[in-house]
């Protein structure tokens, strides 16, 4: 589909725990595509919820504005230290809260609950419908979005494994022609922009082009709460 190029900053105010006297901007990219849909954002498979996927949908919101949006998360360190050990849920929390309050559906997919094992054979290498169920639903939802969300942790100056296992399980025929935007973070004072930059050529070639603009969160377990 054609990408309408309509792209908003909103920009966020956080105060962090414990630093009351600072606050934090972070841009929330919306990503506009030329031709919008709503639809509730069934998150079920043959009549069972998929595990590893969550989502919150949207109370009420303008047909015309309202987007499927399909957040990433890269983490899945359960343990410290150091700690707390998943900084990335408060980091896709908050990325879901902001845009749900905008009016659009996302959908969250979690590589902890997914479950997914270290790619040995991806979705199109598959006969059609011959795939595992979690990766046929996974590619119907990949399918259905409009724009994606990469959340990333940075480990060697490079985004996050899992993230990447995740998004190689599937061809660029399933992402191409929609924006992609890049949240990274971590728990230091560069927020991850070197796994940003990392990450920048891998969603070209998946043909989800990254929007130039990207969000890093320094600090994230001070400037984020458990809930986003």
């Amino acid at each position: 589909r054609a990408i309408a190029g309509v792209i908003q900053s909103l920009y966020i105010r956080i105060k962090p725990p414990g630093l009351p006297a600072m606050r934090r901007h972070l841009p929330l990219l919306i990503l506009c595509t030329s031709t919008l849909r709503v639809s509730s954002f069934a998150l079920v498979c043959r009549g069972k919820a998929l595990g590893g996927v969550r989502g919150l949908a949207a109370s009420a919101s303008p047909a015309s504005d309202a987007l499927k949006v399909l957040v990433f998360l890269g983490s899945t360190r359960v343990d410290g230290p150091p700690r707390p050990a998943r900084v990335g849920v408060r980091v896709a929390a908050f990325v879901e809260r902001s845009l749900v309050a905008r009016g659009h559906s996302v959908t969250i997919v979690d590589p902890v609950d997914l479950d997914l094992p270290l790619l040995r054979k991806p979705h199109f290498a598959y006969a059609q419908g011959k795939a595992p169920e979690v990766l046929e639903t996974l590619a119907g939802l990949v399918a259905s979005a409009d724009c994606y969300v990469m959340v990333t942790p940075e480990y060697n100056h490079a985004a996050s494994p899992a993230l990447m296992n995740t998004l190689n399980h599937f061809g660029s025929s399933l992402f191409s022609f929609r924006p992609s935007a890049i949240v990274s973070y971590s728990m230091g004072q560069f927020g991850g922009v070197r796994a940003a930059a990392n990450l920048r050529p891998f969603l070209s070639e998946l043909g989800c082009l990254p929007v130039s603009a990207m969000v890093h969160v320094p600090h994230a377990h001070e400037a984020l709460t458990p809930d986003g």
